[in-house]
């Protein structure tokens, strides 16, 4: 039934076919149309988020891991949607509910999977890192909030900020030791800083 509509989309020019590459490309007008359309229908947004989070193993987890094609191939997958996750996560990060915290916390894996600086072009990392720290904490995810506290420090060592990459080891490893009060510690040294709601992409 996929192909069904894969060919129905194409002939009707919505859809482009890649024969070299095996892949469907959506024309750049009907993607500036479809995002356009969207407007704050927050449904359409938060099934964007998962289409994507939920798709990260096969698409390009699985792709990446199998030869040094696949790694090529996940990155062209992945350079044709930048934009649209983009605007999925600025949506997410502008609009906080409980439901967005499991989306934006499964965008993870991709940065784990390209690194920083090409999951995040053009974008401010720091303040989606924070809101993971805020999601992994209601959903109570330690192990991921670990993770991104260790991003983060290593993050402001790159910019050269010391005190705040020590700070943000010294919280990871406060979760990591299990200690008694931990993510309430983590909670209000974020916020302390600003509110995640304050920050944008470029």
């Amino acid at each position: 039934s996929i192909q069904t509509y894969l060919d129905t989309f194409t002939s009707l020019n919505f859809l482009t076919y890649d024969e070299e590459q095996g892949y469907y490309r959506m024309q750049t007008i009907i993607q500036s149309f479809a995002l356009k359309s969207l407007g704050v229908a927050s449904e359409a947004w938060y099934t964007l988020g998962r289409v994507f989070t939920t798709s990260i193993n096969y698409w390009y987890n699985t792709l990446a891991q199998s030869s040094a094609d696949g790694y090529l191939l996940s990155v062209l997958v992945f350079d044709e949607h930048k934009t649209i996750i983009r605007n999925v996560l600025q949506y997410l990060l502008d609009h906080p509910s409980a439901e967005r915290d499991r989306i934006i916390l499964d965008f993870y894996d991709l940065i784990s999977l390209f690194g920083s600086n090409r999951f995040a072009p053009k974008m401010k990392l720091v303040p989606l890192l924070v809101a993971m720290i805020e999601a992994s904490i209601r959903l109570n995810d330690n192990e991921r909030l670990g993770a991104v506290l260790s991003d983060l420090s290593k993050i402001y060592q790159r910019l050269g900020e010391e005190e705040k990459a020590l700070e943000y080891s010294k919280l990871r490893e406060i979760i990591q030791n299990g200690q008694k009060e931990a993510t309430k510690q983590v909670l209000e040294y974020v916020r302390d800083r600003g509110s995640v709601n304050q920050w944008n992409f470029d």
